[in-house]
């Protein structure tokens, strides 16, 4: 049965909204009891617990709620049976929660994931973060992506004040911001930059160009959108440190495409002044080799480049589509520009604007080596699985396994696979256009787009291996024992990971150049080509590392060979690679190129054991 508040009392209570009496910003800081004590003089005695009551389940509750889903959904490493469990109760709330019951309820959720109680004080705070995450959540926005900086920093603070909560022991502590120095230290070298950026933009126009080779169109309808929203995206991450482009849900939190934040720990608790001094330095200075490795390094030229891709992608496919639909002059603008708003929102809200979002994060994951692939699985599983046996091992041997297992994923494709997966997107894709459901066609244009840029793509790829290799002798190309491979410029060795989109095609033609000669087959010089494509998975993530353990102990005796690895290994991670590079030969090449991205004639007899190690150094400041 509904509620109505009589005549008379109803005049009262709207005159008291419009001068001011009733703010219901202060009315949400009463308690109950007070409330009703406030509301009686306004609408009676008799009336004043139905009001409050609608007050408390028209916005108290609702807003609780949103808060309480708000910090549910901020949890992170936690399962989703429980998640879902913690997201029912907080559904099923018929009432506002008291202060003592606010408590009980957080202490249960807190139970859960951080293994203690919160306290009061806590559990206030939580609603507080909570609440304002979730109110910033619902606030309109002008910005394209639909959501606010004000938000995504809302968020955070949640995120980080949860997570300060988790108790962690100094030695729990220590043990991760150790191994998150040492990930910093094999990655600290200017030479990251050098060669992110120069792998980058060879993607970047190779990418380019097989979108608008695919798609028979120079340029999108909306090209003024796409800078714009370019723009904004570019603003909010450097205010947030959050790529709204490359996020799946509003409550996305991963950083370059590993589904993790690379955060340091925060928190821990100890009654000893002393060790808690130890282990807040350490995390400080954990904090600032991140700052330099993670974010300058690797975060800001890998974001400018997602979002530099990924919004002329969205530009190029809603134009495509628009195309698609058979419209053409004013009414494909205003097509195009519809469908690229709704891709531009981290949540789209129709199916067109979905699949045309999820083709252009596609298309960028490629470009920045975080997309999706066969080994980037398998090695973020090897490294998950390590640091679950020893904390913090998968991070010290495996500093980021993704983008290296893609690099060298990416570039095989695109010496032979990737023109019968293209042509197999282009025959699904054009089946799909016969569907009579909308949404089967839309992906349809997309999968078939994509099957024409991944054929453009493996055949220039090997064009462009094809014209260099007519440039090279056999003499001017080689390939070491861990599957790096080296052309030669004049009196220079040019290591082939600038250019790892060419480097696997390039290496098999080179190897059927070297080997062909001794066999008329071409089922022979096809395993030549094979065999010099696939050398570069001597070099994935974790196999790596195998290799240059088992080279070790076999050069020597296994007990002397396992400790030169160690020396090494530790050696490599005990400073900044910059430092250590500062004080061996060619510190300028070490610095700006890697320790064997350039080098000279006489640089092909060093020690075996240092070259593993600067090898490892040189590797890391890769990305790898």
């Amino acid at each position: 049965m509904t509620y109505c508040l009589p005549k008379a009392f109803a005049s009262q209570f709207l005159k008291a909204l419009r001068d001011g009496t009733i703010e219901p910003g202060k009315l949400m800081e009463m308690t109950s009891a007070e409330r009703r004590a406030f509301f009686e003089p306004i609408v009676g005695k008799e009336n004043a617990l139905q009001v409050n009551a609608l007050f408390e389940s028209k916005l108290l509750l609702k807003d609780q709620q949103r808060g309480l889903v708000s910090w549910a959904k901020s949890l992170t490493n936690i399962k989703e049976p429980v998640r879902r469990d913690m997201l029912a109760k907080i559904e099923k709330m018929d009432k506002v929660l008291s202060p003592s019951d606010e408590h009980g309820f957080l202490a249960d959720l807190a139970e859960q994931k951080l293994g203690t109680a919160v306290t009061e004080d806590e559990a206030k705070k939580i609603t507080e973060l909570a609440q304002a995450a979730s109110l910033a959540r619902d606030r309109p926005t002008t910005s394209l992506s639909g959501v606010s900086d004000e938000y995504l920093q809302a968020a955070a603070a949640l995120r980080h004040y949860v997570a300060s909560l988790k108790p962690t022991t100094a030695l729990a502590s220590l043990g991760k911001n150790v191994a998150i120095i040492a990930r910093n230290h094999l990655l600290m070298n200017p030479s990251t930059p050098v060669k992110t950026t120069v792998g980058q933009i060879m993607n970047s126009g190779m990418e380019m160009a097989g979108r608008r080779i695919a798609t028979n169109s120079m340029g999108g309808a909306s090209t003024e959108l796409a800078a714009q929203a370019n723009k904004e995206a570019w603003a909010t991450f450097r205010a947030t440190g959050m790529n709204t482009a490359a996020m799946e849900s509003m409550d996305d939190t991963g950083t370059l495409g590993e589904k993790s934040r690379f955060d340091v720990p925060e928190g821990m608790l100890s009654a000893n002044p002393a060790l808690h001094k130890v282990e807040a330095g350490v995390r400080w200075y954990a904090g600032v080799t991140n700052k330099i490795a993670i974010d300058w390094e690797h975060n800001f030229t890998f974001t400018k480049f997602y979002q530099k891709a990924f919004f002329d992608m969205l530009n190029i496919g809603a134009t495509n589509i628009a195309k698609g639909e058979g419209l053409s002059g004013a009414a494909l603008k205003t097509r195009a520009d519809a469908i690229f708003k709704d891709a531009a929102r981290v949540q789209p809200s129709t199916d067109v604007g979905a699949i045309v979002r999820l083709a252009g994060q596609n298309q960028a994951a490629r470009v920045t080596s975080t997309n999706e692939t066969l080994m980037s699985r398998m090695a973020l599983a090897v490294k998950d699985g390590l640091n679950k046996g020893v904390t913090g091992l998968g991070d010290a041997l495996m500093p980021i396994a993704k983008i290296p297992a893609n690099i060298i994923w990416n570039g095989i494709e695109n010496a032979g696979p990737g023109i019968p997966l293209g042509v197999k997107d282009i025959f699904q894709g054009r089946a799909k256009f016969q569907s009579d459901d909308q949404k089967t066609r839309y992906e349809g244009m997309a999968q078939f787009a994509a099957g024409m840029q991944r054929l453009m793509r493996t055949v220039g790829t090997l064009a462009a291996a094809a014209f260099f290799t007519s440039l090279l002798t056999k003499s001017d190309f080689k390939t070491d024992n861990y599957g790096a491979h080296f052309v030669r410029i004049g009196g220079l060795w040019i290591n082939m990971e600038y250019f790892n989109a060419i480097s696997p095609a390039l290496a098999g033609m080179m190897s059927v150049r070297k080997y062909g000669k001794t066999s008329d087959s071409s089922v022979d010089d096809l395993a030549h080509y094979a065999s010099g494509a696939l050398q570069g998975l001597k070099s994935a993530p974790g196999i790596d590392e195998l290799s240059e353990l088992v080279t070790s102990i076999t050069k020597t005796n296994a007990v002397t060979g396992a400790e030169k690895y160690a020396a090494s290994f530790f050696t490599s991670r005990g400073e900044p690679s910059f430092v250590q590079n500062l004080f061996r030969d060619r510190p300028i090449n070490r610095l700006f190129f890697g320790a064997h991205g350039v080098e000279d004639e006489g640089d092909v007899t060093r020690d075996n054991l240092a070259k593993a190690a600067t090898r490892r150094v040189n590797r890391a400041a890769n990305g790898n």
